[in-house]
């Protein structure tokens, strides 16, 4: 994985703009997901230092949440995967989240709860913010302004 921030934790980067959950097939979507899970335990240091999620929505509609495939993803990450999920940063989830992500943090446990970041403003605030929790621009995909490209996996699947 070539994201990794200050604390060598390995970042897993999702665009939620680019998620086509209604194009592909639910399974498929959590195939590339575990996919991504596996790439990021070649890295030695993931199993002890753990992970961590980061969710650009910027470009991403209401339409593209899909309840039963965010309940899969939800158990997939947190319960059978076997790394430690150290924080998930949601960045700019957009106005109409605002109704569903006290519902969404309701059902997390305590620690995820914890964990679970929302960054809202304008680029510059956001990347200030990220910068606190260890990701400055050297470990940021350039999707949000950083410097590291970041390949698109979903039409390779």
């Amino acid at each position: 994985m070539p994201l990794q921030d200050s604390h060598q934790r390995t970042v897993i980067y999702v665009d939620e703009g680019k998620q086509k959950t209604r194009m592909y097939a639910r399974n498929s979507i959590l195939r590339v997901l575990w996919y991504v899970y596996h790439q990021a335990l070649l890295r030695e240091q993931t199993m002890s230092r753990g992970i961590v999620i980061l969710i650009n929505c910027t470009s991403a509609s209401l339409d593209q949440y899909d309840r039963k495939f965010f309940k899969k993803m939800y158990h997939s990450i947190l319960h059978s995967f076997p790394v430690k999920v150290r924080a998930i940063h949601l960045c700019n989830p957009g106005r109409a989240m605002e109704f569903v992500l006290p519902v969404v943090k309701y059902f997390l446990d305590k620690n995820t709860r914890a964990r679970f970041v929302v960054h809202q403003g304008n680029k510059e605030v956001v990347l200030e913010e990220l910068n606190t929790f260890g990701l400055d621009l050297t470990k940021l995909p350039v999707h949000m302004g950083g410097y590291v490209p970041v390949p698109d996996i979903m039409p390779q699947v």
